[in-house]
């Protein structure tokens, strides 16, 4: 819609084909007319020349990321699909990042603001400031030349992003198995388990948009309603994770000796403080006692100790000498 104009005026239209959603594999021409208030009265369409066609759109943005994040504000970096060399001259790289509330986990507050927006970035990283303390959010970015003439590419990041500080709430419940898995609805780069009371002990591990919470203090299931808090996968290496270590078991026992092999029994309770430990594993080393007291040399287990699982209180340490004295 152009204004009203005196006799020979003129005036100038920018088109930009970032919002007319154009494509580049096609010509387009223009054509202009005046229109009236009686629609008889509309002058003849003037037509463009020669048609015009869009410059290529550049390789999409990648490697999108959070590089640094607070309660109201996150800083996403990525790695850009041209140079400023790309545009026509005189050319200026920008970028539209969109954001949206991202509504998978049930649990979160209402949210009155901030639900989406969109910002233009000149630089790289560019920091969004106008978010909600803990929520996550999905996020595009498009990236183009200032020209009307150029096509946009647009990235959306498959996972979203958390404002710190980046945590939810997923309900385990009680099992009579002692390992279960549960949706915990989006990546995580860490889940903890939150007991009722108890000492009981649990490690977790995640595979995607679902954890495998184990029992491994005992061997069997357990019976108070667990819950897990995870810790957003777009904070990692931004947020501090629980890093204790495990406690190893109370005591080992070397019983039933053969010519080559001897049953290893561990302790019912086997294990505790493994609320910082991942996918944990059992490793069993077997080293023969020289004359002195001293180890002769550390190796992994062979038999079936070589892959104890943590229902097991007891494996064979097989293919050992004769009269020689060992230490598990």
């Amino acid at each position: 819609d152009l204004p009203r104009l005196a006799d020979g005026a003129t005036v100038t239209c920018n088109i930009s084909a970032r919002s007319l959603k154009l494509a580049s594999d096609m010509s387009y021409s223009i054509r202009v007319r005046e229109t009236c208030n009686d629609p008889n009265a509309h002058s003849q369409f003037a037509l463009q020349d020669q048609a015009f066609k869009l410059a290529q759109p550049f390789n999409s943005t990648q490697d999108i990321s959070v590089v640094s994040a607070g309660e109201a504000w996150l800083l996403i970096g990525w790695e850009q699909g041209a140079l400023v060399d790309d545009c026509p001259d005189p050319g200026v790289l920008s970028w539209k990042v969109e954001w949206q509330h991202y509504e998978s986990v049930p649990d979160l507050p209402s949210l009155a603001t901030a639900l989406a927006g969109w910002q233009e970035c000149i630089t790289v990283p560019c920091n969004i400031s106008v978010l909600q303390r803990n929520t996550p959010y999905n996020f595009s970015i498009e990236e183009a030349c200032s020209q009307p003439s150029t096509l946009a590419s647009r990235t959306t990041v498959p996972n979203s992003f958390w404002t710190l500080p980046g945590e939810w709430r997923v309900s385990v419940g009680t099992s009579d198995r002692n390992t279960l898995e549960v949706n915990i609805l989006e990546p995580a780069v860490a889940c903890y388990v939150e007991k009722e009371c108890c000492r009981d002990e649990f490690f977790v591990c995640l595979d995607g948009r679902h954890a495998n919470v184990t029992r491994v203090d005992v061997s069997g299931g357990w019976g108070q309603h667990l819950q897990l808090r995870c810790v957003a996968g777009s904070l990692s290496g931004l947020v501090a994770l629980d890093d204790s270590t495990p406690d190893p078991p109370v005591s080992l026992q070397l019983v039933d000796p053969t010519t080559d092999s001897l049953l290893l029994e561990l302790p019912q309770h086997l294990s505790g403080s493994m609320g910082g430990c991942t996918c944990a594993s059992l490793q069993v080393e077997l080293s023969q006692v020289a004359d002195d007291g001293s180890y002769v040399a550390w190796h992994n287990a062979a038999g079936s100790c070589a892959s104890l699982g943590w229902t097991s209180r007891r494996c064979t340490l097989t293919g050992l000498d004769q009269n020689t004295t060992y230490q598990a």
